[in-house]
């Protein structure tokens, strides 16, 4: 996917976030000379750069890097079992140790008041640098949190830096797309880098699809490594959605061993987790983690190498067009992008389908809708 591909790999391949990062590069050269910083609270909205700032940063300086989500840390016990020994303990090769944690606004609801109060324990014994990641910070809940960080936000991209980088990135991909269209993305992502990167893809129509996805799903299956399966759908015109329901089908024709297909779906599994997270609360940083279970993960399951041919099937339920779970999820993939260019959530939209409906089938390109997803629309239509 263009979205992985493009991912910043350094500070220097952020784009339209230059005071940022020189702020950013400044505070870790001090944790670098032996001069401790307050823990960084990058905000803004989804898209701008959070989380692939902090993962770049760690790359660039050469530190190990301990990333949590504030979702796994649900109470005082959760933090303290990881986060105190991670902050104050020196890694093997006595780099420093970035910690990371994502959606610290989601840690701020009623049942988490002992979380924040762990993790600002954390916070003022930490030898290591931390950085932490929210949408919005000025709520009441973070209150006690604000004067203990150094608060940064990370503003929508530039639509003429972002038109440009998007111009970049169609020339290197071979896309022949028009100027007016850049436009038309870069105008609907207002400011949202990954959103505008999704709708690139969007526009790659010369791709033989099918080729490409039996080639990615027997490049995870057959990886020897971490990066190759996790990059085997970064350059296939296909939804995450639909990549799982690939590597779910064939798991089965591909492992042999018991053992190996029972640990598999247990990747799965975990990545099916966070896609209810990222469906739940729009949490699309969380993507990434997703589809490196269900790749690279999925692809670690084996215990040993395989090298007989397997004729890989396309997913069954797709050949099944009834009202199953199978149809369910399907609808539930609909409605979420349909909520995504409506902002509306995807439980609003399943409520609201029968008024919906026939507004998005006047330009369905422009929700990213399938073929299949459109006749599962009208069958829920259908029975309300």
């Amino acid at each position: 996917m263009i979205v992985e591909k493009y991912r910043p790999k350094s500070l220097d391949d952020l784009i339209g976030q230059e005071e940022v990062v020189n702020f950013v590069r400044e505070w870790a050269r001090k944790w670098e000379e032996g001069y401790p910083q307050k823990p960084l609270l990058l905000y803004g909205r989804p898209g701008c750069g959070k989380t692939s700032l902090a993962h770049a940063l760690a790359r660039d300086m050469n530190w190990e890097i301990l990333e949590m989500n504030a979702s796994d840390m649900r109470n005082k016990s959760s933090i303290e079992a990881i986060l105190p020994s991670a902050s104050t303990q020196s890694t093997l090769t006595g780099q420093k140790r970035l910690i990371v944690i994502d959606e610290v606004d989601g840690l701020a609801g009623q049942e988490d008041r002992g979380g924040i109060n762990a993790l600002l324990d954390v916070i003022e014994e930490t030898k290591q640098p931390m950085i932490l990641i929210a949408n919005q910070v000025f709520i009441q809940k973070l209150k006690s949190l604000l004067p203990e960080v150094e608060k940064i936000e990370m503003k929508p991209v530039n639509a003429r830096i972002l038109k440009s980088y998007l111009k970049k990135i169609a020339e290197k991909e071979g896309l022949n797309i028009s100027d007016e269209k850049i436009g038309e993305i870069v105008e609907r992502a207002n400011g949202d880098v990954r959103s505008a990167l999704i709708d690139l893809t969007s526009v790659v129509v010369y791709r033989d699809r099918e080729k490409d996805v039996y080639r990615a799903v027997a490049q995870v299956f057959k990886a020897q490594d971490y990066q190759t399966a996790r990059s085997a759908f970064w350059d296939v015109d296909i939804d995450p959605d639909m990549q799982m329901l690939w590597i779910e089908e064939n798991i089965p024709n591909e492992y042999t061993s018991l053992s190996d297909i029972k640990d598999a779906f247990e990747y799965l599994s975990r990545a099916d987790v966070f896609n209810g997270r990222i469906s739940r609360r729009q949490s699309w940083g969380l993507l990434r983690y997703a589809l490196e279970l269900a790749t690279a993960g999925v692809a670690s399951a084996k215990k040993q190498n395989a090298n007989r041919f397997v004729k890989y099937r396309f997913p069954s339920y797709l050949q099944r067009m009834s009202y199953t779970v199978s149809s369910r999820a399907i609808i539930n993939s609909a409605c979420r992008k349909i909520g995504e260019r409506m902002h509306l959530s995807s439980k609003e939209v399943q409520m609201q389908i029968r008024f919906i409906l026939p507004f998005v089938l006047k330009n369905p390109e422009y929700y990213k809708l399938s073929d299949t997803e459109i006749k599962s629309l009208l069958s829920e239509l259908g029975k309300k």
